[in-house]
């Protein structure tokens, strides 16, 4: 493969395109480095490195390797080209108290698992089934003011909040200005898709239906006298 070599010659290698793959040459004498001594040096993975520098391209490193090597491989222990997770291994998983089956698993030591439930607003009880729940506390903000029109309203009072990312809730009351067919249009911020109403007047006793809706508005309407107080509660969704 080499021609001989003799002392203090420089030894040239065998022309490139004829190298074999690098994980056949573990432990021979192979591609010998120049060098002023008469024994060869055998390919190592320091002087592997010194030798082919300059000597060959970027493909042409790769394939000295085995397997089929690409962008989505790396270089194993073995001098073959792999695709990661293509081993196998085996290994018991270190559980603590008695798991429950079907339960959640979680970390209760730095190697250990066993079932847990989740606390906090949302919760599980030995399986993964989950109860959510909203504290009152979770109301973020104080209320913001609604606006009314229509009745020829006045007094208003009450206002609308959210309940987290979920619902917004309002409610409130005006006072009638006018007798007859009482029409209130009550405004509020953006809801995800519409409002939903309903009202009553407590004066007079008589209910308030909603006849309207869009994603800021309710509309309620029913039969009024001057001075009745007409409440309401208004749901965001």
């Amino acid at each position: 493969m080499f021609a001989a070599a003799t002392a203090n010659a420089q030894i040239l290698p065998t022309p490139i395109n004829s190298l074999p793959q690098l994980s056949t040459l573990a432990g021979t004498e192979l591609f010998p480095l120049q060098q002023s001594n008469d024994a060869p040096a055998a390919v190592t993975s320091s002087n592997f490195a010194e030798y082919v520098l300059g000597q060959l391209s970027a493909s042409q490193i790769i394939n000295l390797w085995g397997g089929n090597c690409n962008a989505y491989t790396f270089l194993n222990g073995v001098g073959q080209c792999a695709y990661a997770g293509s081993g196998s291994g085996v290994g018991n998983v270190v559980t603590t108290g008695t798991p429950i089956t079907g339960s959640l698993a979680g970390f209760t030591g730095p190697t250990s698992i066993s079932s847990v439930n989740l606390t906090g607003n949302c919760t599980t009880s030995g399986t993964t089934a989950t109860t959510c729940t909203i504290p009152l506390s979770s109301v973020t903000g104080s209320l913001i003011p609604f606006s009314a029109s229509g009745c020829s309203n006045n007094t208003p009072v009450g206002g609308y909040s959210s309940i987290g990312n979920f619902l917004l809730i309002g409610a409130g009351s005006v006072t009638a200005g006018m007798s007859g067919t009482c029409t209130l249009t009550l405004t509020f911020g953006a809801a995800p898709h519409y409002w939903s109403c309903s009202g009553s007047d407590i004066t007079s006793q008589i209910p308030f239906v909603q006849t309207a809706r869009s994603a800021t508005t309710c509309v309620i309407s029913s039969a009024a006298l001057t001075g009745d107080v007409i409440s309401f509660q208004a749901t965001g969704y």
